[in-house]
Order: structure tokens, then sequence, then C-alpha cells
């Protein structure tokens, strides 16, 4: 049998989720800062304006779209289960 000694702090570092997060850099003048189009996630491309997309020359396919609502929808479904364990909890602590 093996015994795994660690930190407290290094437990905590094992068990935090891993969260990845997409974003544009907006230049002075208001547009983004889009250095390879090709390299864009598709969040990226749903942060554009139709406008954008084209004038970048950004292809934005329906499977991408598809892939953002299905992502948007797991982040919804996630805070909601969080919202109703928070709520769980503290009616769990009030009946107490």
């Amino acid at each position: 049998m093996t015994t795994l000694i660690m930190s407290k702090s290094t437990l905590n570092k094992l068990m935090q989720p891993e969260i990845e997060g997409y974003g544009l850099v907006i230049k002075a003048d208001g547009e983004p800062r889009i250095d390879d189009p090709e390299s864009l996630h598709p969040i990226q491309k749903d942060m554009l304006t139709e406008e954008q997309l084209e004038r970048y020359g950004v292809t934005y396919t329906d499977e991408e779209k598809a892939l953002v609502a299905r992502l948007r929808k797991e982040q919804e479904d996630a805070q909601k289960r969080d919202r109703n364990a928070n709520s769980d909890a503290t009616f769990s602590d009030n009946e107490s």
C-alpha cells in the first residue's frame, strides 16, 4: 500500500477546475486586433459582427456556431446547478 502525502495548498490546486476563457483585444479605434483569423476560437468568432467577419476574412461555419450554442447551454446548465446547490445548502442550514 502506498500513502501519498501532500500539503493542503497542493491538494487545493489539484482540485481546482481548469477554466478556459476566450476574448478579443480591442484597439484604440474600437476594432478587434486579429493577427491570424484562422487561429480564432469559435467563441471569439461569435464576438465579431457580420461586417467584421467579412472584413477580416474570418470563416464562421454552422458547425462552429452549433459548438458555441452547445457550450453556452452547458455553461447555463452549470450555473443553474450551482445556484440550486447553493440555495439547497442555505435552506438546509436554516432548518437546524
